[in-house]
């Protein structure tokens, strides 16, 4: 009777092992062990220990999705979404740049008389590039525009009060060299240039041309292209992964221009060559990566 009772227990239990498939290999191998008198315990002990393996295994996958969150929450805090430091940037890049601000040029004069100058008031500069970046260091090509309204002339030893401006167009090709200095969010820049540049004398009238009975239109001239220089530093601050806001000082020293106008130039003297253009800026500017 009892081994009877056994036979049915197991045929019980296979088909329990189809219905739950957390009951393990060892828990039917402590069945077939069991002796006949412990067949009618048999039973619920199985039945007891599939219960407490199946609440052991969700107890597992809780702590293993409570693992997988606090990692996530981890890594959230402890890596940034936005990284902006050089270690995270492409070392090597295209990127564009604008940037404006204040223009001050120095006095203009010719170079064999002091006499003939033009003083000018504080303008503005305007400035485009196209560059690459490689590493620490960054070369580009710049287009510059400066405008400065005239304040005052002279010329045959005669000054006033003026009319009109005077601006300067240039063709720069620039290389700089940022640096990084610990975990500092701002990042000084040095850089020098090297190219050709033009200045534009319009609607130049003064007073002292009513003076002594100077009936002719305005002074409206432009100059040669000569050979320019210019030497820049600043700092930078990344906006966002792409983009780098920078302010600076900018000094454009320009060689000797040479201008065609009357009355500046005369029979005498067919030219007017002032001595150059030398330019202190104050510059803003936004810098995109690409």
């Amino acid at each position: 009777m009892i081994r009877r009772a056994a036979f049915c227990a197991t045929a019980f239990l296979c088909a329990l092992g189809a219905a739950l498939p957390e009951v393990s290999a060892q828990t039917f191998d402590g069945l077939f062990s069991a002796s006949a008198d412990d067949a009618s315990e048999g039973l619920p002990r199985i039945l007891k220990t599939a219960a407490s393996e199946e609440s052991e295994t969700q107890s597992l996958v809780r702590t293993a999705t409570l693992s997988d969150a606090n990692t996530a929450k981890f890594r959230a805090v402890s890596t940034p979404d936005e990284c902006f430091c050089d270690s995270c940037r492409k070392p090597e890049t295209w990127y564009i740049s604008i940037s404006g601000g204040l223009a001050h040029r120095g006095r203009v004069q010719e170079q064999s008389d002091i006499r003939t100058f033009i003083v000018l008031n504080e303008g503005f500069a305007a400035n485009a590039a196209l560059g690459f970046r490689l590493g620490m260091f960054r070369l580009e090509a710049e287009t510059s525009f400066m405008n400065n309204t005239c304040k005052e002339a002279g010329a045959v030893g005669l000054a006033s009060g003026t009319t009109g401006n005077v601006n300067l167009r240039a063709l720069m090709f620039n290389a700089y060299r940022d640096f990084q200095i610990s975990d500092w969010k701002l990042k000084p820049y040095v850089g020098a240039g090297i190219g050709i540049y033009q200045s534009q004398i319009n609607s130049l009238y003064p007073q002292f041309f009513n003076d002594v009975g100077f009936t002719g239109q305005p002074v409206n001239s432009t100059s040669n292209m000569p050979f320019a220089y210019q030497f820049r530093a600043g700092v930078s601050r990344p906006i966002t992964e792409r983009t780098e806001f920078y302010a600076g000082y900018r000094y454009f020293h320009g060689s000797t221009l040479t201008f065609a106008s009357i009355p500046f130039a005369s029979a005498d003297a067919p030219t007017f060559k002032p001595n150059g253009a030398n330019m202190h800026n104050i510059e803003f500017g936004l810098r995109v990566n690409f």
